[in-house]
């Protein structure tokens, strides 16, 4: 059995460093195998380093997913969210000993594998009010209620990078599902990838939803029947782990970590 301690959403910069002090002694307390962190670290990419350095002292593999917030640039200039998803917040990471889950994964001793994507929106999820609207519509309303769409600067549509990312998460887990090693994997993702995991979401905007999943990449990863739990951010509203039922297969555990602006949380799963 293997001990995976998941958080997310710590923002330094909002949240005290002193309080992501204290978290990170926590989740050491837990005593895990390893430790996921499912996005927005902080931004700009001095703060995210500067996340990356407290979570330090945690002794286990540290896996880190990329979130929205952590590609968002900078009024006064400097990287485009391709520079910064593609190359320097991967680098930063490495550098300090840490796992780049959108591209390398973690192996534990008991056949345990954590992968990650910050698989990104692609509105899949949607409202009645908006369930004929096409992609076109979805971006062009999209600065008016998510400062994604301000601050957000790349060549891709959001289907187009959703697409993009899960593509590259569902090759992974092709290999890791036939290497006999591997018994089970955990995946990490930034944008839930369930409507399970968005439960608790308060009356927000019809459109604003829209942003808030990519319920096409899990309905892809019940393809892998070693996929035993998806946890994930984004949303700051928490989903304590449950397991939900699968026809001929093991049941997925399901969590989404409720970490908010200056209350940063964590869940502990057991394997």
């Amino acid at each position: 059995m293997a001990r995976i301690v998941c958080t997310s959403d710590l923002h330094l910069g909002i949240t005290p460093a002193r309080t992501l002090k204290v978290l990170v002694g926590d989740m050491a307390r837990a005593r895990p195998d390893a430790v996921v962190v499912a996005g927005d670290l902080g931004e700009p990419a001095e703060l995210f380093c500067a996340c990356l350095d407290l979570l330090r002292p945690l002794q286990v593999p540290v896996g880190i997913v990329a979130g929205n917030h952590d590609l968002w640039t900078q009024a006064g200039g400097g990287p485009d969210s391709d520079q910064l998803f593609g190359e320097i917040l991967p680098r930063h990471v490495r550098a300090r000993g840490q796992c780049w889950l959108e591209e390398d994964s973690i192996f534990l001793a008991d056949g345990t594998v954590l992968a990650g994507s910050i698989a990104w929106y692609d509105y899949s999820k949607r409202n009645p009010q908006t369930a004929e609207w096409t992609p076109e519509q979805f971006a062009r309303a999209k600065p008016d209620v998510i400062n994604d769409g301000r601050r957000i600067a790349w060549g891709h549509t959001d289907p187009g990078f959703a697409g993009l990312v899960s593509d590259r998460l569902v090759a992974r887990l092709e290999r890791l599902s036939g290497d006999p090693a591997v018994r089970r994997i955990l995946v990490a993702t930034h944008v839930p990838v369930f409507e399970r995991q968005l439960t608790g979401r308060r009356g927000d905007d019809p459109v604003l939803e829209s942003y808030y999943a990519n319920l096409t990449l899990g309905r892809r990863l019940l393809a892998f029947p070693k996929v035993g739990a998806v946890v994930s951010g984004h949303t700051h509203r928490g989903l304590e782990p449950v397991e939900v039922p699968q026809e001929g297969r093991p049941p997925v555990t399901l969590a989404n970590l409720g970490s908010d602006y200056g209350d940063p949380r964590f869940v502990t799963l057991e394997l």
